[in-house]
């Protein structure tokens, strides 16, 4: 699938949008930045071999106190290759950018892989209700 930078980055700003108005409005002191690919020090810190579509570097916020004041923002970096190398249309790159920004927000808030996928099957079936509107 070919798409430029701009019409990618359009596609985050948009998935930004989704992304539910409870958790949105609450996250604060993060920059969105989109890569390329994974950097190797990127792969050995999250101990990938395979293939890393986001990343969430920071302190959660449920961490989040006196300790913590000043520090540098936190980041999500969304990686822009292995997501388009894993979809097909236009409808599978929207839908996982989404997921992985959806993903790297849950881990901004301090949840496990478990709760992560609940809150991306409960995104998922908003939007997919959004659409059947």
């Amino acid at each position: 699938m070919l798409i430029s930078e701009e019409d990618f980055d359009s596609l985050v700003d948009e998935a930004w949008e989704r992304i539910p108005d409870k958790f949105r409005e609450q996250v604060e002191n993060v920059l969105i930045a989109i890569e390329d690919y994974p950097n190797p020090r990127q792969l050995r810190k999250m101990k990938i071999r395979g293939t890393l579509l986001g990343l969430y570097d920071g302190v959660p916020k449920i961490a989040w106190g006196q300790a913590v004041m000043g520090v540098q923002p936190s980041k999500i970096t969304i990686f822009r290759g292995p997501i388009i190398h894993q979809c097909r249309t236009m409808e599978e790159l929207k839908e996982l950018i989404s997921d992985v920004l959806m993903h790297e927000v849950g881990h901004y808030f301090g949840y496990d892989e478990d709760g992560i996928r609940e809150l991306e099957n409960r995104a998922r079936a908003a939007r997919n209700n959004e659409r059947s509107i």
